[in-house]
């Protein structure tokens, strides 16, 4: 019976060891994952909340599609006299 019970310890505190180090081995690559998050969170509450180039660009966007808007009004315009002065 203590042959067994011996066995039996062993196979025990194998399966503890080996259940342990995989446990440590998950819980330090969570914690690495956790640490890199964090860095990468610090860097993104660094940044500017508005970018300052974006009002900018959309702006220019903006002035751009009116422009071309009107041109086309104008061409627009333009055609429809020069066939209704033809066709009259």
């Amino acid at each position: 019976m203590s042959e067994r019970m011996t066995a039996i310890e062993i196979a025990v505190a194998t399966l503890g060891a080996t259940l342990g180090t995989k446990l440590d081995n998950l819980t330090a690559a969570v914690n690495a994952q956790h640490t890199d998050h964090e860095a990468r969170m610090r860097v993104v509450e660094t940044r500017p909340a508005v970018d300052p180039t974006h009002e900018e660009r959309i702006s220019k966007l903006e002035r751009a599609w009116w422009m071309l808007t009107g041109a086309a009004m104008v061409a627009g315009g333009g055609a429809g006299g020069i066939i209704t002065a033809i066709w009259g």
